[in-house]
């Protein structure tokens, strides 16, 4: 049997990949710390931007994020004081990447679609 020369699970091991299908791009990011401590560490939440905002489309069960209540389809208003502008809706993968990769906690401010507005303080938190 021959061995397939193409890019595998080996190749990307070293990279978070984040993939940009309106600009049909792929962004290949290095880990700065070790991959174990970036792969299992997360505040619990991932997002998108979808109706021109900034909404989060996943939260983990057990996460900071859970804990704190938030919910899939609430609008991130701010993040440590950093308002969500035009500018972080158009690529918040690069702007947010520093906030969600090195910091061990955050302050999030958000509105739920039915207008009410809060925040909470998350952690990172070892998931896995």
């Amino acid at each position: 049997m021959t061995e397939n020369p193409g890019l595998g699970n080996d190749f990307f091991k070293d990279y978070k990949v984040y993939l940009d299908f309106e600009d049909s791009k792929i962004y290949l990011v290095g880990y700065s710390k070790s991959v174990e401590e970036k792969v299992f560490n997360s505040f619990g939440l991932s997002y998108i931007v979808k109706d021109s905002s900034l909404k989060i489309n996943t939260i983990i069960k057990g996460s900071s994020a859970d804990k704190n209540q938030l919910k899939i389809n609430y609008e991130i208003l701010e993040i440590d004081y950093l308002t969500v502008s035009s500018e972080i809706k158009d690529n918040p993968c690069i702007f947010l990447k520093e906030i969600f990769n090195e910091k061990e906690t955050i302050l999030v401010k958000y509105k739920t679609p039915e207008g009410t507005k809060g925040s909470v303080v998350l952690k990172k938190e070892k998931l896995l």
